[in-house]
């Protein structure tokens, strides 16, 4: 069965989750849909990968109410502006939606995430270029 992403092969999600069990049973459910993906283990090792290499994807589990994580959020977007960022949170209201695109994210999902309604935002981004502002 091939991917209905047609650049699925070529450009990988990357998914970063700081509890690494979530981050592989995501990755791993991914896989099953044919959407190539690499696990960060780390922060720092996320934007060391986005450095070297480019996602067109991101998927970042955070929390919206820690500013650490805030700040790093602002470094993602900095470092790779021209990849989709899907960040997870336990809400998805409005004032959370509003602190993930200050931040540099495009989509906010609900954690614990629905992976078929992931599987159709990633499919959805993939095929347009993100806004370079």
């Amino acid at each position: 069965m091939q991917s209905l992403i047609p650049d699925a092969g070529l450009f990988p999600t990357l998914v970063f989750d700081p509890n690494p069990e979530n981050a592989r049973a995501i990755a791993e459910q991914l896989s099953r849909q044919r959407i190539s993906v690499r696990v960060a283990q780390s922060a720092a090792d996320v934007l060391q990968s986005v450095r070297r290499s480019h996602f067109r994807v991101l998927f970042v589990a955070a929390d919206l109410g820690n500013e650490e994580c805030l700040r790093f959020l602002d470094a993602v977007r900095r470092t790779t502006p021209r990849s989709w960022l899907i960040v997870s949170n336990a809400r998805v209201d409005r004032p959370s939606r509003m602190i993930v695109y200050r931040h540099g994210g495009d989509v906010l999902v609900e954690a614990p995430v629905d992976i078929h309604d992931l599987v159709e935002r990633i499919a959805g981004l993939r095929v347009r270029s993100r806004p370079f502002y």
